[in-house]
Formats: C-alpha cells, sequence, structure tokens
C-alpha cells in the first residue's frame, strides 16, 4: 500500500480466475497467485472443443456482469469460429433471467452458452423444460459438472436428483477438478471423502472442498520446495510458489496441472472438457 514491492507477504493459492491480478505482476508482485484457471482460459478451452464438436454453430450466449461472466465470454468469443447470434448480461444478484432466456430463444441457437454462477442453474433448465427448448447447454463455468449441477437443480431428494439428471443430461462443462458425483470411485475422491469423514464431520464433498484441499496440497508443495532451497523467506516461499509448473494437486482431473511461472500467477491452464451422459458420468471431449 506504501508503493514499495520489496517486502510484501506473499498471497498464496486464492480461488478465483480474473486475469488482472494474475497477469499484471508489475502492480500484483506479491500474489494473489490462483489455484484456478483463467477465466479466458476456461472459455476458449471450451470454445475449441465447440468448434470441432459443432462446426459453425449459432450460439446464444447469457452471462453475469462482472469478470467471471465477462471474462469467460471474452475467451469463448476469441476462439469460438462460428456465429454469435445473440447475447444477453444480467446482475449477478438478479433474482430471475427468464427476461434474458426468451431473448435468447428468439435467436434459434444451436447451443445455449452460460457464464453465469450455480445459483441460475435451475432457472435456465426450468425455462428450457417449461418452454419445451431442446438447445443444448454450454456451461463456462469451471466448477460446473455433475455433482454441482444435480445438487442445483435436483436438491438432496433422490426423486429431485433423478430428474435433474434427466434434465442435465448432454450438457457440456469444463473442469479442473475432479467431479464428487461423477468421479466418485475415482481413488483421490475416496481419499477426499476419508478426510472429509475424519476431519470435517462427515461434510458433504462439493468444488469448495476439492478446491481446498487442492490449494492445500499447492501450499505444503511450495513450503516444502522453499525448504529444500534453504530459503524461507517471505521472497523464497513467493519463488517456490513460483516454480510449480507441472505439480497435480491429486484432486485435479487428469493431465490438469498447476503451471505458475515467475510472470504468471495461474495455477491450472487445461481443462478437461466433457459431456455429461444419462447417469451423471462425464464423458471427455476431444
Amino acid at each position: 500500500g506504501n508503493g514499495d514491492t520489496s517486502d510484501g507477504v506473499p498471497y498464496l493459492w486464492t480461488v478465483g480466475g480474473a486475469s488482472e491480478t494474475a497477469e499484471k505482476l508489475s502492480r500484483w508482485p506479491w500474489g494473489p497467485i490462483q489455484i484456478n484457471p483463467l477465466y479466458l482460459d476456461s472459455g476458449k478451452a471450451i470454445a475449441e472443443v465447440i468448434n470441432r464438436m459443432f462446426s459453425g454453430a449459432k450460439v446464444s450466449i447469457l452471462f453475469q456482469n462482472d469478470d467471471f461472466g465477462r471474462e469467460s465470454v471474452a475467451g469463448f468469443k476469441a476462439a469460438f469460429k462460428g456465429i454469435v447470434v445473440a447475447e444477453q448480461a444480467h446482475d449477478p444478484n438478479a433474482p430471475d433471467v427468464g427476461g434474458q432466456l426468451a431473448v435468447l430463444r428468439a435467436a434459434s441457437p444451436d447451443l445455449l452458452v452460460i457464464a453465469s454462477s450455480g445459483r441460475f442453474m435451475p432457472q435456465v433448465y426450468r425455462y428450457r423444460e417449461g418452454q419445451g427448448w431442446p438447445v443444448k447447454v454450454v456451461w463456462l463455468y469451471p466448477y460446473g459438472g455433475s455433482a454441482v449441477l444435480v445438487q442445483a437443480v435436483g436438491g438432496t431428494d433422490p426423486a429431485g436428483q433423478e430428474r435433474a439428471l434427466r434434465l442435465i443430461n448432454g450438457t457440456i462443462v469444463g473442469q479442473f477438478l475432479l467431479d464428487p458425483f461423477a468421479d466418485r470411485n475415482d481413488p483421490a475422491m475416496r481419499e477426499h471423502m476419508r478426510i472429509l469423514n475424519t476431519y470435517g464431520g462427515g461434510y458433504q464433498a462439493n468444488e469448495y472442498t476439492l478446491v481446498g484441499q487442492a490449494a492445500a496440497e499447492a501450499l505444503v508443495e511450495t513450503l516444502k520446495r522453499a525448504c529444500d532451497r534453504g530459503d524461507m523467506t517471505r521472497k523464497g516461499v513467493l519463488q517456490a510458489a513460483e516454480s510449480l509448473a507441472g505439480f497435480h494437486p491429486s484432486v485435479f482431473k487428469p493431465g490438469v496441472t498447476i503451471e505458475t511461472s515467475p510472470t504468471r500467477h495461474v495455477g491450472a491452464v487445461k481443462m478437461f472438457v466433457g459431456e455429461i451422459q444419462p447417469d451423471g458420468t462425464i464423458k471427455a471431449l476431444q
């Protein structure tokens, strides 16, 4: 705050994907260093898959008017090779987005691309079902897997969740973390559940418990590297955090690694992009 950038405190492994703090290191030299991908990178990764699967597709876009929504859409549009036929923004605290969805539906898109948070998921699927609108949904949300959608759309009731699986079938999502529903039999997910049962009072696994474990593993690795180098000063810890290229937290999706460097304070770069199947598993899309 006093303009002296030489005496900061490392600010490590935050949850967020804004490009401002990750790339403008002259202004933010001590962090935050983010654990998840940039919103821009997430949007680009999903657009590249859409280009291969739906060449020349027409899309309508719904996004919330904040860093997450704007940057996710900017990344998507930078890589997308089809046609954007309509766009609608909404306030992150809007009680209803039905009006925006009506405008987007009127444009007759092949795909409905959404960069909105989880609280808007039930509205989207209720609207689509109520209107008999068979449009395919694409979520530009790095936590938007089966578990998030099933719980958001279906609640905790088994019958509601069964209905939710029918509604979200075919949805395209991007993830960097394992999914508590789709990856429930993965050894790393089973270990995550053991940790929650032992130390978290049986708290239900979700995207935030998983990203918390990923951040904890990244911090342990950071301190280990700083210690191995014999430099546990603030600067030494920061430099260790900037050296984690190739490190794979156990709860990251296979093939997704942290890719920090002295010039880029961002964790994951790659994204797993998949399509939700009728049983809630997620089929990888190439």
